[in-house]
């Protein structure tokens, strides 16, 4: 075996260890994960270009491999940053719903891109990979509604607050 394909081949393995540490793919097979890796391909961003739009269908999964990404709302508020060894877009491959967000490289990235139609193609056939990709998927999407429903109470509580301040000026000034 030539040096080049050596490297090659050692870059294939620590790329498919990589994939067994994302979320997504926790717990699949070393061969299922080598089918995953020949589904995928390679993607670069430059810093501040857009990878997908808010509204946009949403056929494809983002692996981060290299850098980071900026979720925006509107396309001016950042509401999160995608960090090396996260997925995005794993809500909209299994609901197909449109993009909610949209999602900017904030420096010099490496993705990897699985269409919907490959992932689907996974569940189908390796019905025990399946089985562990919607799992994992179903913790994904828990974890984020309960921080969303976290940071809904707490932004109840402080609505609260502000009309309970309300409430004592008011009885303050009543009083005089």
């Amino acid at each position: 075996m030539e040096q080049s394909e050596k490297k090659r081949a050692k870059q294939k393995t620590q790329i498919i260890e990589y994939l067994g540490r994302i979320p997504i793919f926790l717990g699949l097979s070393n061969s299922t994960l080598r089918k995953i890796l020949s589904f995928c391909s390679k993607l670069e961003l430059d810093e501040g270009e857009v990878l997908c739009r808010e509204g946009e269908v949403s056929d494809e999964l983002y692996i981060l491999i290299m850098g980071k990404l900026i979720v925006q709302l509107n396309e001016s508020k950042s509401i999160a940053t995608i960090e090396p060894g996260q997925s995005v877009g794993e809500m909209g491959v299994f609901t197909g719903k449109e993009r909610c967000a949209t999602v900017i490289a904030g420096e010099k990235s490496r993705l990897l891109c699985l269409k919907k139609t490959h992932l689907d193609t996974i569940v189908r056939q390796e019905y025990e990979s399946g089985l562990k990709i919607l799992s994992n998927v179903i913790k994904i999407l828990s974890e984020f509604i309960h921080g969303d429903n976290t940071r809904m109470k707490e932004y109840i509580n402080y609505i609260d607050s502000l009309g309970k301040g309300e409430r004592t000026k008011t009885e303050e000034n009543s009083k005089e």
